[in-house]
Formats: structure tokens, sequence, C-alpha cells
């Protein structure tokens, strides 16, 4: 905010220097261009605005989506852990060889359940820390682009912006790594997170 607010006072300061250039034998500065072009600058700093309001909208949405992936898998092993607790304690009561093998079925069911859905949030925290910051980056080239082809735009405008820019897209680069360590984190985890109960289950069955 404060790099802009300098490069708003730098584009003030230049078209200053541009008007005392063009007072005229009495004195009169000739202001016709001037209040347009004021007000273009304010134009073009209110979309910047925006376009880091939207940004920011965007990011904050795919934070919030994932931590809600890496939530859910902790969701989904205390449903599994839970399950196959559930069916060890009625083991006990299976009164023939099938009922027992059910009951086997029925845990490694639920411990491919649980793998289905780990996976299925890892992919999701994935593409929130691969795809989407990838998308925001985008949509910053994209503006900067836009800038350059637009003759209203000034060079020293144009230098402002992408350096804002450059500062967000590292940021943003910053996220995605942080994310991205999160997510292998996570899947290196999900195998134990499957085995271990079903093991401890097993073990449970082959003494019944």
């Amino acid at each position: 905010e404060e790099d802009l607010h300098r490069g708003e006072e730098d584009l003030s300061q230049q078209l200053d220097e541009r008007l005392r250039r063009h007072v005229n034998r009495k004195g009169e500065v000739q202001v016709e261009w001037y209040q347009p072009r004021a007000n273009i600058l304010e134009r073009h700093r209110q979309k910047f605005q925006r376009h880091l309001l939207q940004t920011a909208e965007k990011h904050h949405e795919h934070e919030d989506t994932f931590a809600e992936a890496h939530r859910q898998i902790e969701q989904y092993k205390n449903i599994y852990v839970a399950t196959l607790q559930d069916l060890a304690e009625k083991m006990p009561e299976a009164k023939s060889l099938a009922q027992l093998t059910s009951t086997e079925r029925r845990a490694k069911e639920a411990a491919a359940l649980f793998a289905e859905r780990a996976r299925a949030s890892c992919q999701e925290m994935r593409r929130m820390a691969v795809e989407a910051i990838a998308r925001l980056k985008a949509g910053n080239r994209d503006f900067i682009r836009a800038c350059r082809a637009n003759t209203e735009y000034s060079p020293p405008e144009v230098h402002l912006y992408s350096g804002e820019m450059a500062t967000l897209d590292q940021s943003l680069a910053e996220k995605a790594q942080e994310r991205g360590e999160l997510v292998e984190e996570v899947m290196s985890q999900l195998r134990p997170m499957e085995e271990e109960p079903l093991d401890d289950f097993l073990n449970q069955y082959a003494t019944a």
C-alpha cells in the first residue's frame, strides 16, 4: 500500500512538472489536459484496487477450501477408526464363521472407503496448492497485459503496477510452496492411517 501511494505521488509530481512546462508568457497554466488526466489516473488506481480485492477474495476462498479438505481427512480417519472399534467389539458376538468373516469384510471395506475419501481430499488440497494459485497469477499477468495494451496507461503506471503484481506473485508462490509441503506431508501419512488401524483389527480378528 505504501509503495502504491508513493507511486501515485510520483505520477502526480510528473504531472505537475509537465504542467509547469506549459506555463505561458502571462504565467497562466494550460490545464486543459490536467483534470482529465488526473481522473484517468484515479480510474486506473481504482481498477487496480478492485483487482487486488477480487484476488484477495478468491485467495481466501481457496484457503478455506484447502483447510476444509485437510479437516475432512481427520474426520474420515475418526469415522474409520470408530467403525473398526465397533466391529471389534461385536466380534465376540459372532456365532458362526460366516458372521466372523462378514466382520472382517466390513473392516476392509471401511479401510478402502477411508483411503478413497482421504485421497480425494488430498487431491483437493493439491488443486488449491497448484491450480488455484496458478489461476490467480494468470489473472495478474492478464491485468498487466491489459494495462500495456491500453494507451491510456503511461509507462510509469505500468511500471508501478507491474512491480506491485510481482510482489503479489511472490507471496502467492510462497503460499503455493507452503500448501504443497503440507500436501506431501499428509500424503505420506495416508497409508499408515489406513493400515495401522486395520492391522490392529486383524490381530484381534485372528485371536477371536
